[in-house]
């Protein structure tokens, strides 16, 4: 499939820019498009419970080590920085998988994944139940942001195949996934993310833990701008070598990147999306971002820094 992409689209180029093309040209331009379409994942394998679909798609680069736990029941936990694409991900692996996607965030209560008899006797269902009982991948987000105690339940559930409901004992369906995601490893607050809680170490044994760092690659099909991106990757990376404490995420590429398509000032941008909260002297704190990586977005925040 990509590759009929790949030709698809050279063949294209080809009768807009080189209506006498040569072979020289061909060449070079079937060098362009597979450049330009290096990240679009290509899935046609079987596993051994549910058939995979064919897909073609920018994904993450973890997108297929999901696809193989998932597609083996083997629950997952994801950590990785805020906005990195965890949820995303997990959304395209059960699209991928043919599953429907069910989505909870951090669980506070148990009746948040049990579900409630209300006043008049009726059952209300959640969408941890619906996943459990009819089949399909259930992510629950901000696992670490959730009480210890309600994740009592997912340990059950995982465990025993099974889960008493308030309407009654329901067995999980053959075609029941399900992910956590987490910014932490599950052992805490840290400097960056304070008000995560520590998680019983049988609910960490449940999943299989995968490291979900911001992929460079996906961030540059987030985004017209590539300069843009670039300069957000080496703010980043600059930010990471200083340890301050703030984020940058991919949030950050597309929502700059559509501010500056409708024309918003660069200066403001850096101000209200990258640098949010941050007081000056903590801006400054970060330093200047190398020559190598200059554009006019390095150039604004070089200069807001030596001022």
């Amino acid at each position: 499939m990509k590759d009929v992409i790949e030709d698809s689209l050279t063949k294209q180029i080809i009768d807009k820019i080189f209506p006498t093309i040569k072979e020289e040209a061909l060449k070079e331009c079937s060098g362009i498009v597979k450049d330009l379409t290096k990240n679009i994942t290509r899935v046609v394998v079987e596993q051994n419970q549910i058939p995979v679909r064919e897909t073609t798609q920018v994904t993450h680069y973890k997108f297929k080590d999901l696809l193989l736990l998932i597609s083996n029941n083997i629950p997952a936990m994801l950590t990785g920085g805020a906005g990195s694409g965890k949820s995303s991900t997990c959304e395209k692996v059960a699209e991928a998988l043919g599953l429907d996607f069910y989505f909870s965030n951090a669980v506070t209560q148990e009746y948040k994944l049990t579900g409630f008899i209300d006043a008049n006797g009726k059952y209300q269902e959640t969408q941890f139940y619906k996943a459990f009982k009819d089949g399909g991948l259930f992510v629950l987000d901000e696992i670490d942001a959730s009480v210890p105690e309600a994740l009592i339940i997912i340990n059950t559930a995982i465990a025993n195949g099974y889960f008493d409901f308030p309407n009654g004992k329901v067995k999980a369906h053959e075609n029941f996934r399900i992910v956590a995601c987490a910014n932490t490893y599950g052992l805490g607050g840290d400097d960056v993310y304070v008000g995560r809680n520590q998680l019983d170490a049988a609910s960490l044994d449940r999943f299989v833990v995968v490291k979900f760092d911001y992929d460079p690659e996906l961030e540059k099909n987030l985004a017209t701008d590539k300069d843009w991106v670039t300069f957000i990757q080496a703010l980043r990376q600059q930010i990471i070598k200083r340890k301050i404490k703030h984020i940058v995420s991919m949030r950050a590429i597309i929502y700059g990147d559509k501010l500056l398509s409708a024309g918003a000032d660069i200066e403001k941008i850096l101000n209200e999306v990258v640098f949010k909260n941050l007081e000056y002297d903590d801006i400054k704190s970060i330093g200047k971002i190398s020559k190598k990586t200059s554009n006019k977005y390095v150039k604004a925040y070089n200069n807001i820094v030596d001022r």
